[in-house]
């Protein structure tokens, strides 16, 4: 069957009126559950109606580079702010899901057909007891940001805010002054809608006093005026996690070159390609992390690479002994420093990404 034949047949199935979803299966992921389908025609039916819903809404997600250049360029500028930084509790399955496809059928902007995609899909969800929105599938984070449009409106036209963000469920408000009427409207707002702040929310009332807090993979260090960008915490054990891992599926694989892949991999940069933007995209230790300006991090992950794989102790001397002398080498000749400074660049397919970063998927 030819692709264009192939692609006629899911078109049809999917537009019969007697279409429903019936192969979307969950699994646990970090103690969340997570949403996918196997199935083309349904996998089709979720990506039509998502990128319908992002066309009639006028959707645009809020890029995470942008945010944080416009953030740092602000409270760089020498004047008094005063800063929230929050998180929504979660912020998926928090979402009214009824209350949000009621309104996408009173506002009568989608056609006949896709509206009853629309219900088939919320019907399957109530019977599967999913709360709020399903994590991971793509039309979640499109609902998601519609359903949180008025208050990104109320909170950005506040005039006691000099500059408001949201990345999915990342909040940073900028105030002239007055913060805690800011607060209340904040909090007061999401309570309206059935959302909280958790744990992290945090308000700095000077960028001159002492403080620090992560946003967005960048801890930012607030002290007499001076501000310092750092790899967050959550970063700093992200990657020394991938670094065990990487060595710990050595065992089961005894492959050298992969191993030494996985550390290139993570101490340098790279292109991603995708059908649109082939030339453009790149990601890795310095793309990933260009906002920083404290480096002395990079060095620690350097030796923390170093006693990794020399190890002479615990559960991991079981495996580094087995890792010939020339692997370890080639592993500790990598640099997150150097890879950084000098946006070092490596190959992969992405059929080889694929396979390197194979052993770090849901805490493997």
């Amino acid at each position: 069957m030819s692709i264009m034949t192939s692609i006629t047949s899911i078109s049809y199935e999917v537009s019969q009126h007697d279409f429903s979803f019936v192969h979307i299966g969950k699994r646990i992921i970090n103690k969340k559950e997570v949403y996918s389908t196997d199935n083309v025609n349904e996998y089709f039916a979720i990506k039509k109606l998502n990128h319908t819903l992002k066309r009639i809404y006028q959707i645009k997600h809020s890029n995470r580079n942008e945010i944080l250049k416009q953030f740092i360029d602000i409270v760089n500028d020498g004047s008094e702010y005063q800063i929230i930084r929050a998180d929504i509790k979660d912020f998926f399955g928090e979402i009214r899901r009824k209350s949000l496809i009621d309104k996408i059928k009173m506002d009568s902007l989608l056609g006949s057909l896709m509206t009853k995609k629309i219900n088939r899909l919320d019907e399957f969800l109530t019977s599967n007891k999913c709360k709020g929105l399903p994590r991971g599938l793509s039309i979640s984070s499109t609902l998601s940001e519609l359903y949180l449009r008025d208050f990104d409106y109320r909170m950005k036209t506040h005039p006691c805010v000099y500059f408001y963000a949201r990345y999915v469920d990342d909040i940073i408000v900028v105030c002239l002054s007055n913060v805690e009427e800011v607060e209340l409207v904040l909090k007061s707002s999401l309570n309206e809608i059935g959302l909280n702040v958790n744990e992290k929310y945090q308000v700095l009332r000077s960028v001159k006093a002492v403080a620090e807090f992560d946003y967005l993979g960048v801890k930012f260090k607030f002290n007499n005026g001076e501000i310092q960008r750092l790899l967050s915490s959550n970063k700093i054990k992200s990657i020394k996690s991938r670094i065990i891992r990487s060595i710990l599926d050595y065992r089961k694989n005894n492959d050298d070159n992969l191993l030494i892949n996985r550390i290139k991999f993570l101490s340098s940069n790279y292109r991603i390609y995708t059908n649109t933007e082939s030339n453009n995209l790149r990601a890795g230790i310095y793309y990933n992390n260009q906002f920083i300006n404290e480096y002395q991090q990079l060095n620690e992950l350097n030796e923390f690479l170093r006693k990794s794989i020399t190890s002479k102790r615990g559960s991991l001397s079981k495996i580094t002994k087995l890792i010939p002398s020339h692997v370890v080498s080639e592993c500790m000749k990598q640099s997150f420093f150097y890879g950084y400074i000098n946006k070092s660049n490596v190959s992969f397919s992405n059929s080889k990404i694929s396979e390197i970063v194979e052993c770090w998927k849901y805490g493997k």
